[in-house]
């Protein structure tokens, strides 16, 4: 058959057919020669990806403590940013409530007696 015959596939290596079931159109997770979940997540085997992480992770480190950074200062200014961010928001809500309780107090009672009045005079009030 046409369809069991080995193929090319993108990285050119011969592979034979697909075996098993696909979902939804994607290739079987299971096949031969796939590499695992967790070096398809790193990008590769995990105790390298950890080492590179490292070597970087200490590299920026002495750049950052060279610029006189503390890591301390930087959660502490993340965690102050959003505390800000969200008294805003609340005195934003506040302000806006404000306006519409004052402009309530002028607009319900006009439109409450342009309503009874619409009513009594048989009309829509419009």
């Amino acid at each position: 058959m046409p369809g069991d015959l080995p193929f090319h596939d993108s990285a050119g290596d011969l592979r034979g057919p697909e075996i098993g079931p696909t979902f939804h159109g994607m290739e079987d997770p299971q096949r031969q020669g796939e590499p695992p979940f967790i070096e398809r997540l790193f990008e590769g085997p995990l105790l390298s990806t950890l080492a590179k992480l490292a070597i970087i992770s200490f590299s920026v480190g002495i750049l950052v403590s060279i610029v006189d950074i503390d890591p301390l200062n930087i959660w502490g200014d993340l965690i102050g940013t959003i505390e800000r961010v969200w008294n805003a928001g609340f005195r934003i809500i506040g302000w806006a409530l404000d306006y519409l309780f004052l402009g309530a107090i002028i607009v319900v009672p006009i439109w409450l007696v342009m309503r009874i009045w619409g009513a009594t005079r048989g009309g829509s009030g419009r």
